[in-house]
């Protein structure tokens, strides 16, 4: 069993003039609400986090970490994440590595929206910052992932009931 949580990057500041899309920032509220995604994904034994090396989504993968506590090396910054496409993605999922069962990857819109509708059996919303799906998967290594074989398990939004 192999679980995966599809998480979008946490609110965004607005692109300065002078700013590469690459160096925006999270704002007041989007550091906040990665902060609240790590306390409720600390519930889970995520192994691992897989992330874009855009500003924001470090941010939104240290901020998780604060409560999740994985030494350094289970970080993984991926410069593919960035601007990838939905096959991208998966290829990414299909690479981790086999003593890893649970992995947060935290992405772009809307490519993460789209890889989690990809994979769920279900339908799944489209996401919102700071959101995150859960997908578990009855296969025994990743390279096995495929298209509508993950079950949804929960969807979370911080600050929403």
């Amino acid at each position: 069993m192999r679980q995966l949580y599809l998480i979008r990057h946490a609110e965004a500041a607005n692109r300065l003039l002078t700013q590469k899309d690459l160096e925006r920032t999270l704002t007041t509220k989007g550091l906040m609400d990665a902060q609240l995604l790590g306390h409720y994904l600390s519930q889970h034994a995520i192994d691992q986090i897989i992330y874009s090396h855009a500003v924001r989504t470090t941010q939104t993968a240290h901020a998780i970490n604060q409560s999740l506590q994985l030494p350094s090396e289970r970080l993984v910054k991926s410069s593919v994440l960035y601007h990838a496409d939905v096959t991208t993605l998966l290829e990414v999922a299909q690479a981790i590595e086999d003593h890893v069962s649970e992995v947060a990857m935290v992405a772009h819109n809307p490519t993460i929206s789209a890889l989690a509708a990809t994979l769920s059996l279900e339908r799944v919303p489209t996401f919102s910052p700071a959101q995150v799906v859960a997908l578990a998967f009855n296969i025994d290594s990743w390279n096995q992932l495929r298209q509508q074989s993950g079950q949804l398990r929960f969807v979370y939004v911080p600050g929403e009931k």
